[in-house]
C-alpha cells in the first residue's frame, strides 16, 4: 500500500507524486490516462477517487448514502461496468461511476474481508477472500464459492487456460 498517487511517464527513471498525505492506496485500475480510478482508505472509510485528467486532479466518487471501510481492489470490464470491493462490501457501477450499489454480498468464510478483483468480461468476475475464491456471471447478482487449501488468498489473475490466485506463499489454479 502507498500513500500516495505517482505517475512516470519516462519509463520509471523518474516518478512524480501526484497526490498523498493521509490517505492509503490499495488498488487502481483505469481505462487510459484520462479514465484512472484509485481505491482504498481515509481513515475508516472506504474511499475511491477518479481522475479524468492524466491525473492531474483526482475526486472523490460518492457511492451512495453509506460509509464503507477499507476498499482494497477496483476492476471493470469497460470503463461503465466497475466494482470496488473491500472489508464487507462489494460496489458495482453500470453508469461509469455516476451511481454505485452494494451487489448482493458473496458469502462464506472469507466474507467479511474481501482482497483482490479480476474479471474477463462483465459477466466472468473472480474476487478472493480470505481462503476463498467467488466467482460471479450475472454481474454480481449471485456468488459462486469455491474452497481452497489456503488460508488467505490475494491476488487474482486469469487467462482463457484457467484462473490463477495467489495466498501465503502459494499458487492456485483452475480451469474454467
Amino acid at each position: 500500500s502507498l500513500g500516495g498517487i505517482f505517475h512516470t511517464v519516462n519509463g520509471g527513471k523518474t516518478w512524480l507524486a501526484l497526490m498523498g498525505g493521509g490517505r492509503t492506496f490499495y488498488g487502481i485500475w483505469g481505462t487510459g490516462p484520462d479514465n484512472v480510478y484509485v481505491v482504498g482508505w481515509e481513515g475508516a472509510a472506504g474511499i475511491i477517487l477518479h481522475s479524468t485528467d492524466r491525473g492531474r486532479t483526482w475526486q472523490p466518487v460518492r457511492t451512495g448514502e453509506w460509509t464503507y471501510s477499507y476498499l482494497t481492489s477496483i476492476w471493470g470490464s469497460s470503463p461503465d461496468d466497475i466494482y470496488a470491493v473491500g472489508f464487507g462490501v462489494v460496489l458495482h457501477t453500470s453508469d461509469g461511476g455516476r451511481t454505485w450499489k452494494a451487489a448482493e454480498k458473496a458469502t462464506g468464510a472469507g466474507a467479511a474481508g474481501y482482497g483482490r478483483l479480476w474479471g474477463s468480461e462483465a459477466s466472468d468476475v473472480y474476487l478472493t477472500a480470505d481462503g476463498s475464491i467467488f466467482h460471479t456471471m450475472d454481474g454480481g447478482k449471485t456468488w459462486k464459492e469455491w474452497k481452497t487449501e489456503m488460508t488467505r488468498t490475494g491476488a487474482v489473475w486469469g487467462n482463457g487456460g484457467g484462473v490463477f490466485v495467489l495466498g501465503e506463499g502459494e499458487v492456485a489454479s483452475a480451469r474454467r
